[in-house]
């Protein structure tokens, strides 16, 4: 399938087949061009196209979001990247970049999918002490992902669920199925979002309201909310059951629209059982706690009370003190380029220090001893009672037409013989041999005999283990007991080393207490400082704060609002002629630009083209000289010792006749019909097999040169095609770092704009900010000052307990050293051919032992199956059935 990109003005190859499908379309990997291949194509069933489609397709292509790539160019939101076009220029899907990865899902209930345990275990409560840390980064990378979206002020995700997010063990994330947003501009929905997930949807979506919600970023906010709940507790914040009158709300959707979030203040005797899940949110930072409570207690009647992403970013920055999180996010959300004031930090010395580690060369195999070996016994399981075996019915039913013919009889013989001893005998022996013969009686014996059988087998074959391993210690010799010895020595040492760098761990663990506790005295005493200021105390909300770091991302984020309700009814493309003239003149520099990087690689790409390889000219006319006919004539009567003069004039006109001046021409001959057929379709007939076997012979070894001249043209193409391919890497590259430009040169414009515009207001604003961050910047310099002074002394007492950690271990990696070095040489006999053959031996041996051991138990369960199948139940069950 070859299809055109709109905007890039290029031809794709997709591949013969879709690697993936869905509702609307099924997605390909794009085999050519190579520039391609980190891209997928989604092509659109035909039922899915519309003009509609095809418009909002271009416009997500040409008004991308700024967006900032992940770790190795990973993409944090799959956005549409051009729209694809068919021969006849009909709309037919889009491309995007390929990512792979899990669906957040997997993260968002109590356990993750078993198949997935061991590669996400960090992830895991019940595995990893680090989960929560690891699942709040992960909540941060979604965050900063929904923010560059929502930055662009003209995209509503609507449809926010987990499904809708890809995320990989390293915690990149990529926000998916973009292509569904709704596009919003100056207020008026361009594009709808086809649909909405009820149980991720805010409860306006259930009301009648005079705007659109799904207009608004707080409906994503909403849905956003849900997903970081899910992932930090693995519940819904909805998932629980009410006492009346909503005791009738079954559906989650239900109880979003009522406003049943379970940690609601006063809704705690509303609910009748709440999951135990839900008990971890009173574990949680109480910043994020009351981010929760904003997002669906407050934000259930007043949409705009719900936490923006940016304001989860900048939550989870100060909750995480991710040093490298802040140095790279913490400028956009006003909190600093670098972490000015950082939690007190000491490394236990087990996580700093590497202990030694022993892995003897002897497995388990050649470790096993006499008693060891005397240790593998059979441990018979006791017999679950639903499994035992008893007589039923259908066992002995024809016994009891025998029993009444055999009364009757009895009684006869009793009165010819004159006693009932005699055939009480008789009747007792009938039975006997009759209960034998019981199909169930007869399991039984064979289950006896299998249990005797497999006793005496694992009896043999234990013996045999045995001797094995008595002959593997005669060949190792004393080298087998120093080695054991050597490694219980070494492996002493080093649990000895653990031991002691706990007890130095739970030192360490009394510096860093003293620490926090410093450091949260400081805390509190800045923080007071900070609201002591009158535009501080009148900017922020004095009962959500504990840190200067807080005050200053709410500063940050009342800055932000500020200047957005100033603005929002400002038109600049209408009331200022500074932006006009200056979005003209950006778009001119940046069009220029853009023109004069295209030119360029042009350029270079002819350049590339155009540029001959010596080598390659070289070979191409040795190919065609060797293929000459005119040049190489005598090669056609070389295998005849005469030709005459008059002769050889008629082959060569015989030749000329037909055009055939080149051996390449010629694509068939046939020796034995005496013809030759050229690549145009003609004929040459010559009788002569003798010119024929030499032009067979000279066209073999043009297929050769032909060959190698072939391999050495396809490597001079492809190196061409990879230098070509990395300058168009680079100039995508370029053209990216424009867009970068143009807009960060228009929201220059836009400042300077709003600055003429509104003049004094918007010159207030930015004044109170900046004499408030000035404030805070005083504050937590003197912060930090203070801290350094009385940390130092904890430092130092730290690094002085370290050292001496230090010199333990190299005192007991001294003592280890020569006892390694002379079991690394007792270990070479274990390389010897004899040794290893004696050791697969007693492997061979052990495997039986073991097999014996698992037949022998199940033998015997087996036989006490059993048990009760005796010849008095049997006589029991005879006389008690109906």
């Amino acid at each position: 399938m070859r299809l055109k990109l709109q905007y890039n003005d290029e031809w794709i190859t997709l591949a013969p087949t879709p690697f993936a499908g869905g509702g609307e379309g099924n997605l390909y990997h794009i085999v050519q061009p190579r520039h391609w291949s980190h891209y997928v194509a989604k092509v659109y069933h035909p039922h899915k196209r519309s003009p509609e489609r095809a418009r909002k397709i271009s416009y997500l292509a040409k008004y991308p979001p700024e967006l900032a790539s992940s770790q190795g160019g990973h993409p944090s939101v799959v956005w549409v990247k051009d729209a694809l076009h068919d021969n006849q220029g009909t709309f037919v899907g889009l491309i995007m970049p390929f990512i792979q990865g899990e669906k957040l899902e997997i993260l968002c209930t109590p356990k993750i999918p078993k198949k997935l345990r061991q590669t996400w275990s960090r992830f895991s409560f019940n595995r990893s002490k680090s989960a929560l840390d690891m699942r709040l980064k992960l909540s941060f990378n979604i965050c900063a992902a929904i923010h560059q979206i929502h930055d662009a002020n003209r995209y509503i995700l609507v449809d926010m669920k987990p499904d809708n997010i890809v995320i990989q063990p390293n915690g990149l994330v990529a926000v998916v199925d973009t292509d569904s947003v709704e596009v919003i501009e100056n207020g008026k929905t361009l594009f709808d979002a086809p649909v909405a997930t009820p149980e991720y949807s805010p409860p306006e979506h259930y009301r009648t309201e005079e705007n659109d919600p799904t207009q608004q970023q707080t409906w994503d906010c909403f849905g956003l909310g849900v997903i970081l709940y899910k992932l930090l507790f693995g519940i819904h914040p909805f998932a629980a059951s009410a006492h009346a009158p909503y005791d009738h709300l079954v559906s989650l959707d239900d109880k979003i629209k009522a406003g049943l979030f379970v940690h609601t203040p006063n809704l705690r005797d509303t609910f009748r059982v709440i999951p135990p899940l839900h008990q971890a949110f009173y574990d949680l930072d109480p910043s994020l706690q009351e981010l929760f409570l904003r997002c669906f207690v407050a934000g259930h009647t007043d949409p705009t009370a719900r936490p923006s992403a940016e304001e989860w970013c900048a939550t989870l920055l100060y909750v995480m003190d991710d040093a490298a999180a802040i140095q790279r996010f913490g400028h956009i959300l006003g909190i600093g380029k670098s972490p000015a004031i950082q939690r007190p930090r000491f490394q236990s010395p087990s996580r700093k220090i590497r202990v030694p580690v022993y892995q003897p060369k002897l497995n388990g195999a050649m470790r096993q001893d006499e008693q060891s070996i005397q240790q593998l016994t059979p441990h018979y399981i006791p017999v679950n009672p639903n499994h035992e075996v008893a007589f039923d019915r259908a066992d002995i039913q024809w016994s009891k037409v025998a029993l009444i013919g055999l009364g009757f009889f009895g009684v006869l013989l009793s009165g010819v013989l004159g006693g009932p001893f005699l055939p009480f005998i008789v009747l007792i022996a009938f039975f006997y041999n009759a209960y034998q013969k019981t199909k169930i009686a007869q399991r039984k014996i064979s289950a006896n005999k299998h249990f005797t059988i497999e006793k005496e087998r694992y009896r043999r074959v234990k013996k045999r283990a045995l001797g094995a391993q008595k002959t593997y210690a005669k060949i190792l010799g004393e080298a087998y007991g120093e080695i054991e010895g050597l490694g219980h020595r070494i492996s002493k040492k080093i649990g000895e080393l653990e031991a002691y760098l706990k007890r130095q761990d739970q030192k360490v663990a009394k510096i860093e207490a003293e620490a926090m506790e410093i450091y949260r005295h400081l805390m509190k005493k800045y923080h007071q400082l900070a609201l002591k200021d009158r535009l501080v105390a009148r900017i922020v909300t004095p009962d959500q704060q504990d840190s200067i770091t807080k005050v200053r991302i709410e500063i940050n984020k009342n800055y932000q609002q500020a200047i957005a309700n100033l603005t929002k009814k400002v038109s600049l493309e209408k009331e200022s002629t500074t932006y006009q003239e200056g979005k003209i003149a950006v778009n001119q520099l940046i069009s220029s630009k853009r023109i004069a990087i295209e030119d360029l690689l042009k350029e270079k790409k002819q350049s590339i083209l155009d540029q001959p390889d010596e080598y390659l000219e070289e070979r191409k006319t040795a190919l065609r000289q060797a293929a000459d006919i005119n040049l190489n004539i005598k090669r056609i009567w070389s295998k005849k010792w005469y030709v005459p003069a008059s002769q050889k004039k008629r082959i060569i006109e015989k030749l000329a006749s037909v055009g055939l001046e080149s051996i390449l021409q010629i694509k068939r001959i046939d020796i034995e019909d005496k013809y030759i057929r050229l690549r145009n379709g003609k004929r040459i007939k010559i009788r002569d097999k003798a010119y024929l076997r030499s032009l067979l012979q000279w066209q073999d070894e043009i297929k050769h040169l032909k060959t190698t001249y072939t391999a050495l043209k396809k490597e001079v193409e492809e190196k061409k095609k990879v230098a070509i391919e990395s300058l168009e890497q680079n100039s995508r590259i370029e053209i990216s770092s424009l867009k970068t430009e143009e807009r960060q040169k228009l929201k220059e414009l836009t400042v300077v704009a709003h600055k003429e515009l509104l003049g004094d207001a918007y010159a207030a604003v930015e004044q109170q900010y900046e004499t408030a961050t000035e404030h805070i910047d005083r504050l937590e310099l003197a912060q930090k000052e203070e801290q350094e002074v009385l940390m130092e002394q904890l430092r130092a007492k730290y690094e002085q307990l370290m050292a001496v950690t230090e010199n333990k271990v190299q005192e007991i990696k001294k003592e280890i050293a020569p006892m390694e070095t002379k079991l690394k040489r007792l270990e070479q006999n274990l390389n010897e051919p004899k040794v290893r053959q004696q050791y697969q031996a007693v492997e061979k041996q052990l495997h039986y032992l073991k097999n014996t051991i698992n037949e022998l138990q199940q033998a015997k369960y087996e036989k006490e199956r059993y048990k009760k199948v005796t010849f008095i139940n049997y006589i029991a069950k005879l006389v008690r059935i109906q």
